[in-house]
């Protein structure tokens, strides 16, 4: 099989909100954070690593949101 591109085309892509863009870019800015903490020594890999577990699961559910799951 092959991909084409007007396959691409019943994609389901949700173009979100404002207050949507703004829930991302908080939980990147929380991601980006903690990196810069770790790598600063401000913070333990086990620390960074906690932190990044749970915004992924915030992003996690905030895209099934997106796409109503």
């Amino acid at each position: 099989p092959s991909f084409q591109i007007n396959d691409c085309r019943a994609l389901p892509i949700p173009v979100p909100t404002i207050v949507q863009l703004k829930i991302c870019k908080k939980l990147f800015d929380e991601a980006i954070n903690a990196q810069q903490q770790f790598f600063s020594d401000k913070i333990s890999i086990d620390h960074k690593d906690k932190i990044l577990d749970t915004v992924q699961q915030q992003i996690d559910n905030f895209v099934k949101g997106l796409y109503g799951f």
